[in-house]
């Protein structure tokens, strides 16, 4: 059952990439890897023209330096830290390659800090093709290994509304693995922000089915580790610990949303367990940006 759950997320983890930290340790939430991409392509479309990204990816910037995080992690989820940002990009020649180099730099770390919440210390860019016309074709045809400019290197985006199985327009059920979980599975989907629960992972080790709002009950244990992930030698006190899989707007911050959630949930699982005093943890994962409702209701692209 163990090595099952262990390949389960394996194969999972190889679809939507990394799980990468949204802000501190303290903050207890994650953004799947190609949600994360997605987002920031679609803030260079908006902000740079005349630059089309290529390969992107997001890496820990001193992962010998990260800091544990506050609550137990999503299976095999990037430690909490500051993150480097690697990318190629293709730009017109109208532009100087250094002043395109720049705008995309800025429109990169803006995207990732005040539209994500990803804390990207460093960005190396490298230009791989220079646009020619109008259409956007590049002028260099020699293959360097990577994408070409304006191509996605995810063929699928598991983290997407087509990818779960639903339409844009309309919010799933609220899964949940415990029986004793459906004011949480309720409170999540209120939180502002929130647009729908969007599970991509199955629960940690410990944990029951795979839901958007899994919980792992804990018992008394003495040992190096407390259940938040702290190691102080203290005993280990009886709660719960919740691993909340959500899609966020794109209008919205996903760490702003992530906090939000992670004080409602605590607030409700004590509600669902029927025990007020009941310690409870939060870990939020957001497996997916969806695009924003417009004023009538409907999508905006």
């Amino acid at each position: 059952m163990v090595i099952d759950q262990l390949e389960q997320a394996v194969r999972h983890q190889l679809g939507i990439g990394r799980l990468l930290p949204l802000g501190d340790a303290d903050d207890g939430a994650w953004l799947v890897e190609s949600a994360a991409v997605a987002a920031l392509r679609a803030a260079v479309t908006r902000a740079v023209p005349g630059v089309r990204l290529g390969r992107l990816r997001l890496s820990p910037a001193d992962p010998e330096n990260a800091a544990p995080p506050a609550v137990p992690a999503p299976p095999s989820a990037l430690p909490p830290g500051a993150l480097h940002l690697d990318a190629d990009f293709a730009a017109t020649p109208e532009t100087p390659l250094t002043t395109a180099g720049d705008r995309l730099r800025t429109a990169l770390l803006t995207a990732a800090d005040r539209g994500l919440g990803l804390r990207v210390t460093r960005a190396d860019l490298r230009v791989t093709d220079l646009l020619d016309g109008p259409d956007g074709s590049t002028r260099s045809t020699e293959d360097t290994g990577a994408p070409r400019a304006g191509t996605d290197e995810s063929a699928s985006h598991a983290g997407s509304t087509e990818a779960q199985g639903h339409p844009l327009d309309e919010h799933p059920p609220a899964p949940a693995d415990h029986p004793r979980a459906t004011a949480t599975a309720e409170t999540v989907i209120a939180v502002p922000g929130v647009t729908r629960l969007a599970p991509v992972l199955g629960p940690g080790l410990g944990g029951r089915l795979e839901g958007a709002v899994s919980v792992t009950d804990t018992e008394d244990a003495e040992g190096p580790e407390t259940r938040a992930g702290h190691r102080d030698g203290r005993t280990s006190q009886p709660g719960r610990h919740l691993q909340i899989q959500i899609a966020v707007a794109e209008d919205a911050r996903a760490l702003d949303v992530a906090r939000a959630v992670r004080e409602a949930a605590a607030k409700a699982a004590a509600w669902d367990a029927q025990e007020p005093a009941v310690q409870v943890t939060v870990a939020v994962l957001v497996s997916a940006i969806d695009p924003a409702l417009g004023s009538g209701g409907e999508r905006t692209d």
